[in-house]
């Protein structure tokens, strides 16, 4: 699984990769705060039920983790296919 963060409408949020889809992770939700096992079964929860699903290339990913201060981190825009 591949996990991301990436910026919404509501802020940042975090999720699954899946293909060029990211499934999302309910609201709130902090890839720190799952790290362990907890990671893996948010992971396929959002897998089979996604609180949104959203094109890859409709997104800006984030390198912070979703919920916490993006302050003096960078972003990182996704590739498009050429």
């Amino acid at each position: 699984m591949r996990f991301v963060t990436y910026a919404s409408a509501d802020g940042d949020r975090a999720g699954i990769l899946n293909g060029q889809l990211i499934h999302a992770l309910p609201e709130g939700s902090s890839l720190l705060e799952l790290l362990g096992p907890a990671l893996r079964l948010a992971g396929e929860h959002a897998l089979s039920e996604p609180a949104e699903v959203i094109a890859l290339a409709d997104v800006t990913l984030s390198a912070t983790p979703a919920n916490q201060d993006r302050h003096d981190h960078h972003r990182a825009t996704p590739r498009r296919a050429s």
